[in-house]
């Protein structure tokens, strides 16, 4: 018995493979047509992620939804308002959304953001904020013929400074007691810092509890060239918040 072989042979086909699919065209067809779909979703809520230090609390005024822990859902096109608030001896230092400085928008302690239309960050910094007391001599009348006299201190209370940053407190005066009736008669003096030779001008502090000793130094010669009457100056503190170096 001859055995027959059986072929299928595939005539005027032609075969198109792609990607992500295989289509089979019959050559003897035309304008055969196939479809795909394109689609997208625009969701209704975007997320604000907060980047914070722990000096910051910060809550979502508008929102129905807590949130999980610093990520707060936000209605699309929505313009929500946080309260920004610092611990005590603290204060913001920088506001940026997704890296832009929105800082001076910080009103309050509310802060709106415009229209939301993606997911972002907030990132919110705080530094110290300064407080200090600085006391400075009361008025003071010199004995006549005394040549040193007790000016009293600059002293530092209730301090609380950056690092890096100290006060700074500078002292001008005419160096000369000028007579209430007779403005030509001076007696000349000086304000000395305790221990020291030099006038005092100015001094840095960092600390609680630094002071300063001052001292009133009129010459003897002065003392008796001095006509009779009442002498008085204006001696002027000026304090500053500087950088320490």
């Amino acid at each position: 018995m001859k055995k027959k072989t059986i072929m299928a042979v595939l005539i005027g086909m032609t075969v198109i493979m792609t990607q992500q699919r295989i289509i089979v065209l019959a050559a003897t067809t035309s304008g055969d047509r196939q479809s795909s779909t394109v689609s997208a979703t625009v969701p209704d809520k975007h997320t604000i992620t907060i980047d914070k230090d722990a000096h910051v609390t910060i809550t979502y005024e508008d929102s129905k939804d807590e949130g999980e822990g610093d990520a707060f859902p936000i209605e699309r096109f929505s313009t929500p308002t946080f309260t920004i608030e610092t611990e005590d001896g603290w204060e913001i230092d920088k506001i940026l959304l997704d890296g832009v400085d929105i800082t001076s928008q910080l009103s309050n302690k509310k802060l709106t953001l415009p229209s939301v239309y993606q997911n972002q960050t907030l990132k919110i910094s705080t530094k110290i904020k300064p407080v200090y007391t600085v006391v400075i001599p009361q008025d003071t009348n010199v004995h006549f013929n005394k040549l040193t006299e007790n000016f009293g201190k600059i002293s530092m209370e209730k301090v609380w400074l950056e690092d890096g940053k100290c006060i700074e407190v500078s002292m001008s005066s005419a160096g000369n007691l000028t007579n209430q009736k007779d403005s030509s008669k001076l007696i000349p003096y000086q304000i000395l810092e305790e221990g020291k030779d030099t006038p005092f001008t100015s001094a840095k502090y960092t600390a609680q509890g630094e002071e300063t000793s001052l001292l009133i130094d009129i010459k003897q010669d002065d003392w008796n060239k001095a006509a009779s009457g009442s002498y008085s100056d204006t001696v002027t503190f000026t304090i500053s918040y500087a950088d320490s170096e």
